[in-house]
């Protein structure tokens, strides 16, 4: 069986464990009246959409796991390092605008005064860090989600065992963030929690940082990536984006199935961005790099650090990963992009650790060293 088998094998296994996940509506009503009750119903979606994902993810293991050969197995390679665990919380700002300078490339729409924030505006987030002995460097990690979950039961049961296994495996400190979710959120709010994030590391620990995603939380990374760039009091040393959604213009087939899917697609990134009208969104995805990284320009891309693409083969949600690794290669920057036999979300565990193991390699041209 060669990894495509067990690929297609692997689909047809998760088919059987699949479960219906809510899926709120996400822009806020116009009405004020409507607003307070709405926010509530969004909340109680995430949990369930949330738990969901646990309750998939814990039957699905077993089952991938016992796949023949080297297919099957954990999904992680074996720790090397001794891992300890704390919790910290951290200020972020809730009133973090868009930069105007040329940086945006066009003028970025703020929040809609018409649509407020919410009065319940996070102004904590908690980290989790995960530090090895001797640590090689600091990787600040933002977990995927659609925008809109992937905190509260996927973040206790499956991000932070993850970042744990990430820390002993590689040796690098893992920071998991745990970044404020749209809609009650809209950016840039998120965005400015992994600088936050940034600006902690840098005054606690010395070494290397690299910023880490997947899915819509390597987008966060990436725009993040690129205003820390262009800010000589924010420096870091690498991204890591893995199944990263990074050209919102263009829609993957899984949203090109329907015009329902399609609608529903604009309404997720009307809330993502928080404004009041899906045509803006097309706009704002049509002209600026940081709602839509691949419009980078070279002038722009080319102080990016050096940056891991990890793309799927089979992804079905999420498109712009090759073509955002071409355009930071053209301007200059170092690019190692690997595709995997993967969906968006489905990985075979023996392709998973291929992945984290050249994910190891990576970082070790970040720090200059080798495992030993």
């Amino acid at each position: 069986m060669n990894a495509e088998e067990a690929f297609a094998e692997a689909v047809g296994i998760a088919q059987q464990v699949q479960l219906p996940v809510p899926q709120p509506e996400l822009v806020a009503p116009r009405s004020p009246a409507r607003r307070a009750e709405w926010w509530e119903r969004v909340r109680a979606d995430r949990v369930r959409a949330n738990a969901t994902g646990v309750e998939v993810r814990q039957r699905l293991a077993p089952l991938l796991s016992a796949l023949p050969g080297d297919h099957g197995g954990e999904p992680l390679p074996a720790g090397r390092h001794r891992v300890n665990q704390s919790w910290h919380s951290l200020q972020v700002p809730v009133d973090a605008q868009w930069p105007t300078d040329g940086l945006a490339g066009a003028v970025i729409a703020p929040i809609d005064p018409e649509v407020p924030l919410p009065a319940f505006v996070r102004d904590r987030i908690s980290l989790a860090e995960c530090t090895p002995d001797e640590p090689r460097g600091t990787l600040i990690n933002v977990h995927g989600g659609a925008w809109w979950t992937g905190d509260g039961a996927v973040r206790a049961t499956l991000g932070v065992p993850q970042a744990i296994s990430l820390a002993e495996f590689t040796g690098w400190r893992v920071l998991d963030l745990d970044v404020r979710l749209v809609p009650e959120h809209p950016y840039p709010l998120p965005v400015f929690d992994v600088l936050a994030a940034i600006d902690w590391v840098r005054q606690r620990h010395d070494g290397p940082v690299v910023l880490a995603g997947t899915s819509s939380g390597a987008h966060t990374v990436a725009v993040a990536a690129l205003l820390a760039a262009h800010d000589h009091q924010r420096p870091i040393d690498g991204q890591l984006l893995i199944v990263p959604s990074l050209d919102l213009a263009t829609l993957g087939p899984e949203h090109r199935r329907s015009e329902e899917a399609r609608a529903a697609r604009w309404a997720q990134l009307q809330a993502v961005f928080g404004l009041p009208e899906p045509e803006l969104v097309r706009e704002l995805v049509g002209v600026s790099p940081l709602a839509n990284p691949v419009l980078i320009e070279p002038g722009f891309a080319r102080a990016l650090p050096p940056t891991m693409i990890a793309v799927g083969e089979y992804d079905e949600t999420v498109v712009g990963g090759e073509l955002y690794a071409a355009l930071l290669a053209g301007s200059g920057v170092r690019i190692d992009c690997h595709e995997y036999v993967r969906g968006h979300t489905l990985i075979t565990p023996g392709e998973s650790r291929r992945m984290y193991t050249d994910i190891d390699n990576w970082l070790q041209t970040i720090t200059g060293t080798t495992q030993g």
